[in-house]
């Protein structure tokens, strides 16, 4: 038992080593930015919006981009209740509490 034990911590405390190099996200940036065929993206953010308020108003712009484009039926936020956490989550895909 105890050499499966400490094969298994060897592996576990060898795994850091095995990451991927650190990125270079300037020239990933340079790259995207010089490229021809960029597609656009809009995201439209409300903040303090409950689920049913686009009910209660006319809203004929936001229906026909809704329309003409992607609309989310259910988003499950990062954060409840501050709005800043879950931008910073839609937009680089961590989680506040993964970042240094």
């Amino acid at each position: 038992m105890l050499p499966l034990c400490l094969a298994i911590l060897g592996l576990i405390s060898s795994s850091p080593c095995t990451a991927a190099p650190p990125r270079d996200y300037v020239s990933d940036l340079q790259s995207v930015l010089t490229t021809s065929t960029r597609n656009k993206l809009l995201l439209i953010s409300f903040d303090g919006f409950r689920w049913d308020y686009d009910r209660d108003v006319e809203t004929p712009n936001l229906d026909k981009m809704a329309q003409d484009g992607v609309k989310a039926a259910y988003v499950t936020p990062a954060f409840l209740t501050i709005t800043s956490p879950s931008h910073f989550t839609m937009l680089t895909g961590h989680f506040m509490h993964s970042t240094r």
